[in-house]
């Protein structure tokens, strides 16, 4: 029996021990690591270049058209067109181009397309409206621009004067469904 109880005190012994050492050897192979670092985020920024107006002769339709485009947000950037339509009849065409540019550092998706028509205007059925060179869910790269031509065609039938008011809506390129 004592034979058994000195056999018993050796392997706690030896057990300590080896738990003593893994101890020793984990502390010497661990140490804090500590990292430090800036992160920048991209910039983004949508916004209209080379708005020009270019009026489709018919000797039915009649009228003038100025686009101007504006910042809205002070940033700098042409954000927004104003399309003012003046003494148009029915069957005046005109034809907006622009350039639908990306200001900023990412890659953009346009979410939305806004065209919102003054309160002097007769409504919807009013007038034809066709945007062509873009859609909602086109990715524009940093730098990158597209050509673009909003044509707008009266069906109003009484001579007016007429107002809208476009603005293009665009999230970071890992939001949209990007084409």
């Amino acid at each position: 029996m004592k034979g058994n109880l000195t056999r018993i005190g050796i392997i706690s012994l030896v057990l300590t021990l080896c738990l003593a050492g893994v101890g020793v050897v984990y502390a010497h192979w661990t140490q804090t690591l500590e990292i430090e670092g800036t992160v920048e985020t991209g910039v983004l920024d949508v916004e209209f270049l080379q708005c020009g107006v270019t009026e489709i002769s018919d000797p039915l339709g009649t009228g003038e058209t100025t686009v101007d485009c504006i910042n809205t947000d002070g940033d700098g950037d042409l954000d927004a067109m104003l399309i003012n339509m003046s003494n148009v009849t029915v069957c005046y065409t005109v034809e907006i181009d622009f350039d639908v540019h990306n200001n900023g550092s990412v890659p953009l998706v346009i979410d939305a397309i806004v065209v919102t028509m003054d309160q002097t205007s007769q409504g919807d059925d009013a007038f034809d409206i066709q945007l062509q060179g873009i859609a909602i869910g086109d990715e524009i790269n940093p730098c990158d621009s597209k050509p673009c031509i909003l044509r707008i065609h009266v069906l109003a039938e009484e001579v007016g004067c007429y107002g809208f008011f476009i603005t293009i809506e665009a999230v970071n390129w890992n939001e949209g469904g990007g084409s």
